[in-house]
């Protein structure tokens, strides 16, 4: 028997433990093929490659019908390939001739167990879901349970922003050690804080109308998703009141490029922002 870590060949003297009752354990994958069927030379290399990826998700079982056509007929093998799904000892699901890669995980998909959640991926989908009270209930137990766990600080200061307590979440965030501080998951939040800040300071009633006017609503328009639009209003206040409260334009073009992340239009904005500078 040729032997890899996720398939094999196997005769009928192997079909009981190496199909029926490794399926007790994970699913296995049975492919009935010929040497001369030109779809089964097809289809093996796409279910070998699969049970490499899945890497011990399921077994692939590989079953050559010239040498073993017993078994094939006690299978109930009619054409090929033919390929069977066996759970628990039985068969679940199975399929004949060439089918897409896509179709194949498909089906597998539908049988292989899923990796239960997490407590913290459980708490984030919640939050996810817009249900952030709950998860921020959630977290602030997951950190009562694990207090040296700083990480878990990075997830309470975004379900607080989410609801509204920007103070909170700051003061969360400050006492974060000096290693996560500029991480890809603390940066965004800290420049939405920034941005909240600018958008507060627009508002006071000291500034200047008209740039304060620009400010708030560039910021405002960033936090609510408004990309462009708002990067197109602190473009402008940055073409008119460059210095207008400590080049605040500026900060908040910065802070949406770090909030937004990897986006093209991030790319378009911050070569306009330097075309401006410079």
């Amino acid at each position: 028997m040729s032997q890899q870590a996720h398939y094999s060949d196997i005769t009928a003297s192997q079909f009981q433990t190496e199909v029926l009752e490794r399926s007790m354990q994970v699913p296995v994958l049975v492919d009935f093929w010929a040497d001369w069927c030109q779809p089964c030379k097809m289809l093996m290399p796409i279910l070998q490659n699969l049970a490499e990826e899945y890497a011990g998700q399921f077994f692939l079982a590989k079953v050559n019908t010239d040498v073993e056509q017993a078994l094939a007929a006690q299978a109930g093998v009619r054409s090929l390939p033919t390929v069977m799904l066996f759970k628990n000892g039985q068969v679940v699901d199975h399929f004949m001739g060439v089918q897409p890669e896509s179709e194949i995980r498909a089906l597998l998909d539908r049988h292989i167990p899923k990796p239960e959640a997490s407590p913290l991926e459980i708490a984030r989908d919640i939050g996810a879901s817009g249900d952030h009270a709950n998860a921020l209930e959630h977290i602030r137990a997951l950190r009562a349970a694990s207090p040296d766990d700083e990480s878990l600080k990075i997830d309470e200061a975004r379900e607080l922003m989410a609801l509204g307590d920007l103070e909170a979440a700051e003061a969360l965030l400050q006492t974060l050690p000096l290693d996560l501080h500029e991480t890809a998951e603390v940066a965004p939040l800290k420049a939405t804080l920034l941005l909240a800040q600018l958008q507060k300071l627009g508002e006071d009633p000291k500034a200047e109308a008209a740039p304060a006017q620009m400010l708030v609503q560039g910021c405002a328009q960033l936090l609510n998703g408004q990309a462009e639009s708002g990067f197109e209003t602190l473009l402008q206040l940055m073409r008119q009141h460059p210095k207008f409260a400590d080049s605040a334009a500026r900060q908040a073009l910065v802070a949406g490029f770090t909030m937004i992340g990897n986006d093209p239009v991030v790319t378009t904005y911050r070569k306009r922002m330097m075309a401006l500078l410079y």
